[in-house]
């Protein structure tokens, strides 16, 4: 884990030199490092869910189960940012809390109906640093 935003670590170092003759007064280098924001990351670059297909509304995932911050309590918004076609209109993030839904009647009969759902999910930290993921739903016909 990496050092928190605006937190800083002093590490003094004292070094003499040698010359293979004579050796110098110790002097003494202290470096100071600062912590920086660091970007939110999912675990893995791409998820598989497998679902019956359904009603409206039903949860699929949760992205914050799949999602690394090193900045411990910064607010991390969710979001899609691109689909296959077709698949955006079934599926909805919450951008507060992550979680997938589906957001239409989906039946899997309709040949207009695209299936498996292919789209990227994001997530971003509240100074923009964002990382995505691919979401594949695969729907099973009941």
């Amino acid at each position: 884990m990496g050092l928190s935003e605006n937190k800083t670590v002093k590490v003094t170092l004292t070094l003499t030199a040698f010359d293979g003759y004579l050796v110098s007064e110790p002097g003494t280098l202290t470096i100071t490092i600062l912590g920086v924001n660091d970007a939110p990351s999912f675990s893995a670059s791409r998820y598989n869910f497998y679902i019956d297909e359904t009603q409206t509304g039903v949860p699929v995932g949760f992205a914050p189960d799949f999602v690394l911050d090193p900045d411990p309590g910064d607010t991390l918004t969710f979001g899609l940012s691109q689909a296959s076609a077709g698949a955006h209109p079934y599926v909805k993030v919450d951008p507060g809390t992550g979680e997938w839904l589906l957001n239409a009647h989906y039946d899997i009969d309709d040949p207009e109906t695209p299936n498996p759902l292919r789209l990227n999910i994001t997530v971003s930290d509240r100074l923009g640093l964002q990382d995505s993921a691919e979401v594949i739903i695969s729907i099973r016909d009941v």
